[in-house]
């Protein structure tokens, strides 16, 4: 996990002179996501990266500040919410009209469909 949050560590090394990561406070990550936002990272991406390095904190033992919680911390950041990329693959009124028609049907050629079975359930 420590390999992943490199970039972090060298800016908040850099930035703010910071030598424990027992020390890591909102302020490191705010300025972090304002960095990461200049340099055109989107909403998502650096969502995402926040995610890594506040379980990175959760990891550490006697850190010395706890973290506002995400949901908070994000908006207050002016990140938005970012979609998940899931879509809706329910069938629709007019898809399903079209393909039940409630009359049994042959599936295969020469079969006979079972009288007592609608082929739409």
């Amino acid at each position: 996990m420590y390999h992943l949050k490199r970039p972090f560590i060298r800016f908040v090394g850099v930035h703010f002179k910071l030598k424990k990561l027992q020390n890591i406070q909102d302020k490191h990550l705010e300025a972090y996501a304002a960095h990461l936002k200049s340099r055109g990272c989107s909403d998502k991406y650096v969502k995402n990266d926040l995610s890594g390095i506040r379980y990175l904190h959760r990891q550490i033992p006697q850190a010395r500040h706890s973290l506002k919680d995400s949901k908070t911390a994000n908006k207050e950041m002016g990140l938005g919410r970012t979609p998940d990329g899931r879509a809706d693959r329910a069938w629709t009124e007019r898809e399903l009209s079209k393909t039940c028609t409630g009359k049994p049907r042959n599936l295969i050629p020469g079969m006979k469909a079972h009288p007592q079975r609608n082929t739409c359930t």
